[in-house]
């Protein structure tokens, strides 16, 4: 694995454990205090041109490459420097490089400290358990629909998986429940939540993105066993009935905030 390479994955991995996006300074904090570098000697001497330390001016220039190839984005806000942010080309990418971090000997890191070889292996492994989460959520949700052909049944389950990432990033992964909102962190730095279909497909409903809602584990459960009612979209919102309760599903960002 190039040592360019390994510069990218700790670039990626350090914003990745700031949930994704973060100021610069706080990027290359995470990388010293996670210990995801072996550092030498040479890389803790400070450059004459702007005084930053070797390694710092090195993720620096990395984020540059990464930034124009579309792996992240830097949002500026009257700040020098802005906030770097993973794309989701990025986070596959992130994928990619965990990947090949795992496959090295000791011999072959470059840079890399133990630790950031570790939390390669804690985020392939997360992305397991959730592929397993997500293979659950669909077999729910196609019940009936076992005597399609398995391609059919895959091509299905890429789409339903492509909207439910889209949907996640876009409400935050909170549960679209009004009053509710949950989520919560995972180790990997990432907030959970999961898809569902709002009418079945079994019951003639669409992959539509219309159709499918992001929720916490609870009310996932609850949209699946209890009795439910499901109204019509209108201004922004959808009224659920469970067991005769009314709830109401938010469908537009503006009502989640940015907190």
């Amino acid at each position: 694995m190039p040592l360019e390479d390994q510069k990218r994955f700790v670039t990626l991995l350090s914003i990745t454990d700031l949930n994704g996006g973060n100021r610069r300074k706080n990027v290359l904090d995470n990388i010293r205090k996670k210990e995801y570098i072996n550092f030498i000697e040479q890389d803790l001497a400070p450059r004459e041109l702007n005084g930053q330390l070797k390694w710092e001016n090195d993720i620096s220039f990395t984020k540059k490459h990464l930034l124009m190839e579309g792996y992240i984005e830097d949002y500026r806000h009257g700040h020098a420097h802005g906030t770097w942010k993973i794309t989701e080309r990025g986070k596959t990418y992130l994928r990619e490089l965990c990947s090949n971090v795992i496959k090295l000997t000791s011999d072959d890191y470059h840079i890399l400290d133990n630790n950031a070889f570790i939390r390669a292996r804690e985020i392939l492994l997360e992305d397991e358990q959730e592929d397993e989460q997500r293979e659950r959520e669909l077999l729910e949700d196609f019940r009936a629909l076992r005597n399609e052909k398995r391609e059919v049944i895959v091509q299905r389950r890429i789409r339903y998986q492509g909207i439910v990432n889209d949907l996640k990033e876009k409400y935050k992964n909170r549960c679209q429940i009004e009053g509710c909102g949950f989520t919560f962190e995972k180790r990997n730095g990432g907030f959970y939540s999961e898809g569902h279909h709002l009418v079945p497909l079994s019951e003639a409903g669409t992959q539509e993105a219309d159709n499918i809602v992001i929720l916490c584990p609870n009310h996932h459960k609850m949209l699946h066993y209890a009795r439910v009612e499901v109204g019509d979209l209108k201004y922004g919102k959808r009224e659920v009935k469970i067991n005769g309760d009314p709830h109401f599903i938010r469908s537009d960002q503006t009502l989640i905030g940015d907190d």
